[in-house]
């Protein structure tokens, strides 16, 4: 069973595109926040990676969207690691509003 980190938060004003919506763009800002937090939790925050001069790179993405998240929405990020190679590792998410 995979370790599965969660982080909560309220969509922020600036988030939201005139339509009200968060703009699609916005929504990978907010991944890659959870797996730099799922990183930190799990003991490799960013000092860590300085010391090991190394870091990681998100190399390729696939994104499906169901529903729109507006302006003040609680949303959780559900994100884990579901495979894990030598230098590359699959990461996964989960919205939910």
């Amino acid at each position: 069973m995979p370790r599965v980190y969660t982080w909560r938060f309220n969509v922020r004003s600036y988030e939201v595109d005139r339509f009200g919506h968060v703009n699609n763009a916005v929504y990978l800002n907010y991944l890659e926040e959870a797996a730099t937090r799922a990183s930190a939790d799990a003991g490799f925050d960013g000092a860590w990676y300085d010391a090991h001069g190394c870091m990681w790179v998100i190399r390729e993405m696939h994104v499906r969207y169901h529903e729109p998240a507006a302006y003040g929405d609680e949303l959780e990020i559900r994100t884990w690691v579901s495979d894990f190679r030598r230098v590359r590792s699959h990461r996964e998410y989960e919205i939910i509003r």
